[in-house]
This record gives C-alpha cells, sequence and structure tokens, in this order.
C-alpha cells in the first residue's frame, strides 16, 4: 500500500550471449500522501527511497483504534530547505502542531499524539530537493495524567 510501479509496462528476456532485459526494471516508488487505518505501520515521502521531486503538497492521515494515542517517530528524515513536514495532533489542520520539521530536525525524536489521530502534511518548492522522510507509526495506550500543584509552607 502507498506505492506505485514505475517502469516499462512488459519487459522480455533477451536470450542469447549477453542475457538482458528489453527495459530497465520497473521498480516501487511510494506515492504522495496516504490514508492508513492500521495500528502500526509505516509513511515514506513522494519517490522513496529516491529524492522526492519538486512541488509536492502531500496529505498523509493516521488513524488507529479508538481509545489509543500514536508514537511517531522517523527512521530516515532529510528535507532541502524550504521544505517542510507538519504533524497536526488531530483529524486534521485544524488540530493542535505537534510539530514543523525541515533538514533533519525530526531525527532523534518521538512524537505522541493526544488522541487516535494524525494529520501530516508534506510540502516540497521549486528549489532542491532531499532523500525524505520514512516514519514509522505505532498506536499506544492513552494513560490521563493529572498534575497537582504544591504549595510549600513555611512558617517564620
Amino acid at each position: 500500500m502507498g506505492y506505485r510501479l514505475e517502469g516499462a509496462p512488459e519487459i522480455i528476456c533477451l536470450g542469447g550471449g549477453r542475457r538482458m532485459w528489453s527495459a530497465p526494471l520497473p521498480r516501487c516508488v511510494a506515492e504522495c500522501g496516504s490514508s492508513v487505518f492500521n495500528n502500526e505501520g509505516i509513511l515514506l515521502s513522494p519517490n522513496y527511497p529516491m529524492n522526492y521531486d519538486n512541488n509536492h503538497e502531500c496529505i498523509y492521515s493516521i488513524q488507529v483504534q479508538a481509545g489509543k494515542g500514536i508514537n511517531i517517530s522517523a527512521r530516515t528524515f532529510h528535507l532541502a530547505q524550504g521544505d517542510i513536514l507538519k504533524i497536526y495532533d488531530g483529524k486534521d489542520n485544524t488540530a493542535h502542531v505537534l510539530g514543523a520539521f525541515t533538514g533533519s530536525a525530526m531525527l532523534g525524536l518521538t512524537l505522541i499524539s493526544t488522541s487516535n489521530h494524525l494529520w501530516l502534511e508534506f510540502y516540497s518548492d521549486t528549489e532542491a530537493t532531499g532523500e525524505g522522510f520514512k516514519l514509522v507509526y505505532s498506536s499506544k495506550i492513552l494513560t490521563q495524567h493529572f498534575q497537582t500543584q504544591h504549595t510549600a509552607c513555611s512558617t517564620a
């Protein structure tokens, strides 16, 4: 899911002494954006593992089981200057922004949603391109944190 086959629709093994294909071998490349409904998975930038192209506007939507949250981190993250990945903590881009990432800024981070939805927007400009990203996500049980404010008392 999320891939397309790129290359000649048909290839033939050309016999003879050199034994070669009639066209370059096809390859699987990542699509621009996707909607996923699994409790774990991978999101890829367009054309991954090759560099993404210019002028992309890709939307990714993740939904996991109700009552769970989502952990998401980057295994690969290299965006060219001017390109950005925005991650929202909810069903669409009106939700709270968890982060806006450029360059290699998302490497080493794990973001955690407060609901069972994440919305991601990837934009590439007209300039340079980069390797892109490979994001890994998984569902997690939501825990409610209660903070209690303690006031210290002192007597003089």
